[in-house]
């Protein structure tokens, strides 16, 4: 059995196009391919065992592997499309987290410093080489001439003003775009060190208000969380869940859970223990929206948007309605 049906039979191969080129070239040791790794973290994690493996055995074979590390990617968040963001790093600590797996990549990969005819060793290279130089601003401008010659509405979405998205350039957003949009949620996300509210007053205030300071608030629009995040705490152990708000409710009927406003986050609390576990929930729902909606009413900003569609109780564009008819 050669290696492209050693690989079949594994389990290995999930779709290919040109099958029996692709076939020939690995099983020549002709091939070049590449792994990308997301350096999220400052060491590799069992998750990457598989890559790794899979990488030393082509190699083995003579194919040429390299190693696509995501230091441009990883300064942004997950695309992934779930409710939460992946934690956002500083520039420096990519830099080291992108250093830190090419040591660790090292004792199980043969590396070379570039590509050469004939050779099997791996390269590794840093998609933060060729995406950091882009111009994000740069690109905007130039979308919104076709966008305004078409009759498009351009809005660029935004993370709550922080000083790891300064970089941003809101205030030239502000020029070149529509709207300027503030994803007033995931305040406390999956990854967070502790539970939360998912958008307390204070944290969708503060985005509101520091936006408006570089943007034409009638250009601002802010986004209000449609989801509730049900938390649970085992000992040194945190996880949590999205649902949306009818999910929630129901959640907190079948658990009998006695929720009481609370005026520090302005929604509705509530928590029960059971079987050793904390569970917590914040709750979204028509008042916690409203008052999120006086907020954006008392900036006078340029409307509000939510995440996400199909989250959401249908009585919650009644309280939307009435803040857009005001």
């Amino acid at each position: 059995m050669q290696l492209y049906e050693e690989l079949a039979a594994r389990g290995l191969i999930a779709q290919v196009t040109n099958e029996d080129e692709i076939r020939e070239m690995i099983n020549a040791g002709k091939a070049t391919f590449y792994i990308g790794f997301d350096c999220t973290a400052d060491s590799l994690t069992a998750g990457h065992f598989m890559a790794l493996t899979l990488m030393k055995r082509l190699q083995m074979a003579g194919n040429r592997p390299i190693a696509l590390i995501g230091g441009g990617t990883g300064m942004i968040g997950d695309p992934s499309g779930r409710s939460d963001l992946r934690t956002m790093m500083t520039k420096e600590t990519i830099a080291h987290n992108c250093e830190c797996f090419k040591k660790q990549m090292s004792r199980f990969i043969e590396f070379g410093d570039r590509l050469e005819e004939g050779s099997s060793k791996a390269l590794m290279v840093n998609n933060a080489d060729w995406l950091m130089d882009l111009n994000y601003i740069e690109f905007i401008r130039e979308l919104s001439i076709p966008c305004r010659a078409n009759g498009i509405v351009l809005s660029v979405d935004n993370y709550v003003p922080t000083e790891y998205t300064a970089h941003y350039d809101r205030a030239e957003q502000g020029i070149v775009a529509d709207y300027v949009i503030v994803m007033g949620y995931d305040e406390h996300y999956a990854g967070s060190p502790e539970a939360g509210s998912v958008a307390s007053i204070d944290f969708v205030e503060e985005g509101i208000e520091r936006t408006v300071e570089q943007v034409p608030a009638h250009k601002v629009i802010n986004a209000v969380p449609f989801y509730t995040r049900i938390w649970e705490t085992k000992g040194a152990e945190l996880g949590s869940q999205a649902v949306g708000m009818a999910a929630a409710e129901e959640y907190v009927r079948a658990h009998n859970i006695a929720l009481e406003w609370d005026e520090e986050t302005c929604q509705n609390y509530g928590e029960y223990t059971e079987d050793g576990s904390l569970f917590q929930v914040w709750l979204e729902d028509e008042r916690s929206i409203e008052v999120k909606l006086n907020i954006m009413e008392k900036y006078q900003i340029g409307g509000v948007a939510g995440w996400r569609l199909g989250f959401e109780k249908p009585e919650i564009w009644d309280v939307i309605g009435v803040y857009l008819n005001r």
